[in-house]
């Protein structure tokens, strides 16, 4: 369907029509490509209804043409509580989207002949280890950002929430047990940014947070981004960031682990920006790493950054590669470069056309919506008039017919849990160290001894308690199953959550 024809409500929008909404729509917004501003009534009519349909608090969206901010808008809320609205100065957390920034650094090193993409990792970085010692001899500097590590997706990101350090989450990665063989498949995890991270600060002599604001904040202009946790309060303008937590809305509190998240996980996602300076970022991008007259980035490592390296699925309209630290998708009849990012409280899209010197940004207050990423293609469709597709009815459709076919639950014969002084001890593995199980006003806690947290343990069924109502609700739903001895009382602890890793969730009693 051409983009003259689009369907609105049973009402074919004719191309008169459009021109006039043109009109009457630069009131409220910004617009410079006549092009553009052919199909810009209709999207931001969509981001609009859509936003509502998903509940998300507030969002901004900014277009990029021919390396200018075209569009730019606020929408919704950045509080739900003072009703503030979101503009396109808002900050928000831009999760995973950072990891292109970390690749950038590390091409700007192999720029000046510092590192190269084949060297071995251990040859500059040598407290790195994985699991399989071959493995860690013969990873490159090139496997650290292309996603086919061998490592579970997500392996370890848990460890964040738990006080562990950057330096210390990059020690504990050699106690997680590959999911499949080293560069085979795809499988996402954000450990390994940290390690490029380290690998940056050592030939640097500054720290990652010092090498982006020096190298590309500084160089773009993006003076009002930052990654620390302190920066993103600094301009008085951010969002207040959210998660739905049992249905319901849940408000991320900014002192929490679960805000901090991105922090310590930095390199991998903890930039904190907003539309106005993600279009500089969108425009260098396109611009092939040349920045008005300075190149930042040579055109060799331009396109190695952006050369597919690992497989990452397929469908009949789309084939998806993982780069380094960006998303090559061959989608319906158009090239596409894309990354999405999701912090506890944020979820994030940069995607823009390589062909057509047209992006996007989408940054939300919500995580756990695909809305943004949804936006991004129906703005692409609508630019190439390719047939248009309602990708957020579809997704909702989708979602609504898997609740109709989820199968019931199979009956469970509960039993009362063994005497509580049974399960009390200190249990131990590598990777947790010790943790300390008590009866505390009549429940189990469990205690991880030098993290200082501890959480309460809710009975569910004979030796399996479960974690609840915990500040850290990422954790809630965890299984605590103890095994128990002959004796009757648990020799080993079973923490069983999706976010933790095979071979690191058994703990044996010690004392």
């Amino acid at each position: 369907m051409k983009l003259c024809e689009i369907l609105l409500g049973g009402v074919v929008m004719k191309k008169a029509i459009l021109v006039f909404l043109v009109v009457v729509f630069l009131a409220g917004c910004i617009i410079a490509n006549h092009e553009i501003a052919e199909i810009i009534p209709f999207f931001d009519g969509y981001v609009q209804e859509n936003m509502e349909l998903w509940n998300i608090p507030g969002m901004a969206v900014g277009i990029v043409k021919d390396g200018e901010l075209v569009f730019s808008k606020g929408y919704g809320v950045k509080d739900v509580e003072t009703r503030e609205p979101v503009t396109p100065e808002t900050i928000f957390q831009i999760g995973s989207t950072s990891k292109a920034f970390t690749s950038f650094l590390l091409a700007q090193l192999i720029d000046r002949g510092e590192v190269n993409w084949k060297d071995r990792v251990v040859d500059h970085f040598p407290e790195f280890r994985m699991y399989d010692p071959w493995v860690t001899s013969n990873f490159l500097i090139e496997d650290l950002m292309a996603q086919h590590s061998g490592l579970p997706p997500y392996s370890g990101d848990f460890m964040a929430f738990l006080n562990y350090s950057r330096d210390e989450i990059i020690q504990k990665m050699r106690f997680i047990l590959p999911a499949n063989t080293f560069r085979t498949d795809f499988a996402y995890q954000n450990n390994l940014f940290l390690v490029a991270g380290k690998i940056i600060e050592n030939h640097s002599g500054l720290t990652w947070e010092e090498n982006i604001e020096k190298e590309i904040f500084a160089a773009l202009g993006m003076d009002e981004s930052s990654d620390t946790l302190e920066g993103y309060f600094e301009t008085g303008n951010y969002a207040t960031t959210y998660s739905r937590y049992n249905e319901e809305l849940t408000r991320i509190e900014f002192d929490g682990n679960s805000f901090k998240f991105a922090y310590i996980y930095g390199p991998a996602g903890g930039i904190n920006s907003n539309i106005v300076d993600m279009s500089k970022w969108l425009s260098l991008q396109m611009n092939k790493g040349v920045f008005g007259d300075e190149v930042l980035l040579s055109r060799v490592q331009y396109d190695f950054l952006h050369r597919p390296a690992t497989f990452a699925g397929s469908s009949d309209s789309r084939m998806l590669f993982y780069c380094q630290g960006w998303i090559y998708e061959q989608r319906r009849d158009y090239r596409v470069f894309w990354h999405n990012g999701e912090t506890i409280g944020c979820k994030t899209m940069v995607a823009y056309l390589p062909d057509d010197d047209l992006g996007i940004v989408v940054l939300s207050n919500l995580a756990g919506t695909n809305l943004p990423e949804l936006l991004a293609y129906v703005l692409f469709d609508l630019y190439k008039e390719v047939e248009f597709i309602d990708y957020s009815g579809e997704y909702m459709r989708t979602q609504i017919d898997n609740l109709k076919t989820v199968p019931e639950e199979p009956e469970i014969t509960f039993s009362d849990p063994l005497p509580l002084e049974n399960y009390v001890g200190i249990y131990y593995n590598d990777f947790f160290e010790k943790v300390a199980v008590s009866v505390k006003e009549g429940h189990l806690t469990m205690e991880l001894i030098g993290r200082d947290i501890t959480f309460d343990l809710e009975f569910f069924n004979r030796d399996s308690f479960v974690i609840t109502n915990s500040d850290l609700f990422e954790m809630n739903g965890t299984v605590a199953a103890f095994s128990i001895d002959k004796t009757g009382v648990a020799e080993s602890l079973t923490l069983r959550s999706e976010m933790i890793s095979k071979g690191l969730e058994t703990l044996y009693r010690i004392e």
